[in-house]
């Protein structure tokens, strides 16, 4: 997602060398640009790193994109449970796949500014309420008692490896990931 690239720089002579982000950042009068080695191995496939421009952002910046999504499942968890106790779990679960669905269409094939990006997570982040807690409570609800424990685990499991199928197939599969 935001694997850092390898990035070539023309420090004046006219010969392009491997160097960092730092070497250009601070300065304006270095030429660079992407080192596309599209070599097993290589960091260098177009991801958001250079789609949102995070060149040259602060790991602060480019942190929010991993941290702000649990920002919002952390707001909405204390919103989320509350109102379907009070209006019921299906009239707060289904408003919030729609929304989620939305969401990750926005994130997928719209989104091209960091400042939306993280929005957009942050709404990302609510909508997990509704996808993981509320849904785990409604399933657990309609589950018989003595199959609860049963059932967690095998939804707990599954979650677990279609997340690691996921990534190992983006990772070692799929070089170039960008759906466009």
């Amino acid at each position: 997602m935001k694997m850092q690239p390898q990035f070539l720089c023309d420090f004046g002579n006219g010969t392009y060398v491997k160097c960092k982000e730092s070497d250009f950042c601070k300065h304006s009068d270095v030429k660079w640009k992407y080192n596309y080695n599209l070599s097993p191995g290589s960091t260098s496939i177009p991801n958001w790193y250079e789609e949102m421009g995070l060149v040259c952002k602060s790991s602060g910046q480019k942190g929010l994109i991993g941290s702000i999504n649990y920002v919002g499942f952390a707001i909405c968890s204390l919103i989320g449970p509350r109102l379907s106790d009070h209006i019921g779990r299906k009239k707060v679960i289904i408003p919030g796949l729609i929304l989620c669905i939305l969401v990750e269409a926005f994130i997928i094939f719209l989104c091209r500014n960091f400042g939306f990006l993280i929005t957009l997570f942050f709404f990302y982040g609510c909508t997990g309420t509704c996808r993981i807690s509320l849904m785990y409570l409604f399933m657990q609800e309609m589950t018989p008692k003595k199959r609860q424990p049963l059932v967690g685990t095998i939804v707990h499991v599954v979650n677990g490896i279609t997340s690691s199928m996921s990534i190992i197939y983006q990772r070692y599969i799929y070089y170039d990931w960008v759906p466009y």
